[in-house]
């Protein structure tokens, strides 16, 4: 990481990606990161990784140095199937991500569906709207019956959709304020190289 650091000393740019898979991202490696975002002032951040040393705080300190932010779970066979997300049993801190600077959220765990339940979305669905700023957020997920979730709370649109006809419980749910209903979250790397499985209702969401 000091390498990366010392190689981009004095550039200036607004998006950045960290791609750390096959290994952790350990404590102080998290830190290096949040360093590196704040001095060159990152607008936009990706992290595909699999695992994170202290997945809530890191996310938490992610939050608060980047408006944008995308995270996308890669393979992790080593927890057994257990259906996480960077190693985190829940998602109790998203809400507080959008409490700092951040204020757009991608989610990108097609590997591992299930670490969005419905008691996760339903928290989500309640409190996302309720933050006092023009929120953007988007996530895959299983639907749990939830499909066609078209409604809108407090400025908020939420909506949810099926990814294919023929995986009906594989989907996705978002929240946005009604003002950035168009946007997408633009990508310099093609996070489908990342993943065996399709997800055409991410072409929604993602713009390459």
């Amino acid at each position: 990481m000091d390498a990366v650091a010392k190689e981009i000393e004095g550039l200036t740019f607004n998006m950045l990606t960290f791609n750390v898979v096959n290994d952790k991202i350990t404590q102080g490696f998290a830190n290096r990161i949040i360093q590196i975002i704040e001095k060159h002032n990152i607008d936009q951040v990706i992290v595909i990784a699999d695992e994170v040393e202290e997945p809530a705080q890191f996310l938490l300190n992610l939050a608060s140095a980047a408006r944008s932010i995308c995270i996308s779970q890669t393979c992790a066979s080593y927890w057994g199937g257990e259906p996480l997300f960077l190693g985190a049993h829940e998602l109790s801190w998203a809400p507080g991500m959008f409490e700092r600077k951040m204020d757009k959220l991608f989610i990108d765990n097609r590997l591992f569906l299930e670490f969005l339940d419905t008691e996760d979305i339903k928290m989500l669905r309640e409190r996302l709207p309720k933050i006092d700023k023009k929120i953007w957020f988007a996530s895959t997920c299983l639907i749990h019956g939830l499909y066609g979730l078209n409604y809108e709370n407090n400025g908020c649109v939420v909506q949810s959709c099926i990814s294919d006809g023929n995986e009906v419980e594989r989907g996705l749910i978002s929240i946005t304020h009604s003002s950035r209903q168009d946007e997408r979250f633009k990508s310099l790397v093609k996070l489908r190289e990342y993943h065996f499985i399709p997800y055409p209702a991410l072409a929604c969401y993602i713009e390459y």
